[in-house]
């Protein structure tokens, strides 16, 4: 019985622990995020996350406009962010350079700096990002 009540003490505080740590990667994730490892070096690429939405923006990303050197959203969609997993619902084409839907591995997430890795057929993606706003 001993066994069986501490083991549930065990679980209860693993659970806690790991609530918190969502709640708390949740509220770092929130704002915009300026990604500093570029797919193409002369485009500027944001990513800004509200409570239940993501907004991808890249410089000129709405081709069909010609080039006004201003930031469009090129995906929009939902995300859920989970035990380390940042899973984002967007549009499977292309914007500026590659595609942001998946699963993506949040290696690093603090209040300044974010790391997500994607795994694709033809290998891993590292994306680093810096919060808006901070030097």
């Amino acid at each position: 019985m001993k066994k069986i009540v501490s083991s549930l003490a065990f679980i209860s505080i693993l659970s806690f622990v790991f609530s918190a740590c969502n709640k708390q990667n949740q509220e770092y994730l929130l704002g915009e995020w300026n990604l500093l490892s570029k797919p193409v070096e002369d485009v500027d690429y944001k990513w800004y996350f509200t409570e239940s939405k993501v907004y991808v923006m890249a410089t000129d990303a709405k081709e069909n406009e010609g080039f006004t050197g201003e930031l469009d959203t090129c995906a929009l969609g939902a995300y859920y962010l989970k035990n380390g997993v940042l899973t984002m619902a967007l549009p499977v084409g292309p914007c500026r350079g590659t595609t942001y839907a998946g699963d993506w591995d949040v290696q690093g997430l603090t209040k300044e700096f974010m790391t997500l890795r994607l795994e694709t057929n033809n290998g891993a993606i590292w994306y680093e990002f810096q919060k808006e706003g901070v030097e």
